[in-house]
């Protein structure tokens, strides 16, 4: 099982089945498609809490571009499929697009990263 932990303004959109992925930096070893993941909120404090336990979808890398040309692309470069913007946003659970490019911390106008998705 791999643990995940879920800023607690997205807590209820994870429970309710909203929010079904999420984007993260490199890492020892991210999930496995078909492994176990354990979604918490609060974790390495006393508020920690398990908020669901879902099978693992998809896990691979994804580019996101910022700025006056957006675009997220699965895979390292942007060769690879690009998502509509909006439907990605709202699974990471934002309203949208805007609202995930403003709140988003941009240390460059393309980012590279992994995303995990998990079943709803």
């Amino acid at each position: 099982m791999v643990a995940y932990n879920i800023f607690a303004r997205f807590a209820e959109a994870v429970e309710a089945g909203t929010k079904v992925l999420t984007v993260r930096g490199p890492r020892r070893r991210h999930a496995r498609p078909g492994e176990e993941l354990q979604l918490y909120t609060g974790m390495r404090t006393r508020q920690c809490r398990l908020l669901r336990r879902a099978p693992c979808l998809f896990v691979g890398p994804v580019l996101l571009r910022f700025g006056a040309d957006p675009a997220v692309f699965l895979g390292e470069d942007s060769d690879g499929p690009a998502l509509d913007l909006e439907v990605f946003a709202r699974e990471m659970g934002y309203a949208g697009w805007a609202a995930l490019a403003a709140q988003w911390p941009i240390a460059a106008p393309e980012q590279r990263a992994f995303l995990i998705r998990w079943a709803a």
